[in-house]
């Protein structure tokens, strides 16, 4: 079950049209008005190591493996559409924990939310200051 939310998480990686910064509908959100979910799991890594004990390991079988925390997080904003009704809108992945983001987008202030207008499941969130 964790592996299909991990996937269908990480899917989410929407592909959005190029020109949607210049002709959607740009909505400036309080970064104070974001929800930020957290994606918190581990995952089962090989083992790294000198070349000489993978090779020991791979003839006898035996595989080394280690736990990695991943730490995660995504955003949500409720937006209120001109007929009333709220829509939840959802980032991508950002490959940070929670506390790192909250500072993050408290220094901000606000950012960008991109909406095309006919087509309400094509946006985006404005993230790149987080590249920064």
């Amino acid at each position: 079950m964790l592996e299909r939310f991990k996937r269908i998480l990480f899917k989410q990686k929407r592909e959005v049209p190029s020109d949607l910064k210049e002709t959607g509908e740009c909505i400036k959100v309080n970064t104070e008005n974001i929800e930020i979910s957290p994606v918190n799991y581990t995952e089962e890594v090989e083992q790294g190591g000198a070349l000489e004990i993978r090779m020991l390991d791979a003839l006898s079988g035996k595989k080394r493996m280690e736990n990695i925390a991943i730490n995660a997080c995504y955003l949500v904003y409720n937006h209120k559409t001109e007929d009333g009704k709220e829509r939840r809108l959802i980032s991508s992945i950002i490959h940070k924990d929670k506390s790192t983001l909250s500072f993050l987008l408290l220094n901000q202030g606000e950012i960008n939310i991109y909406l095309e207008s006919k087509d309400s499941d094509k946006y985006f969130f404005d993230l790149e200051f987080l590249e920064r």
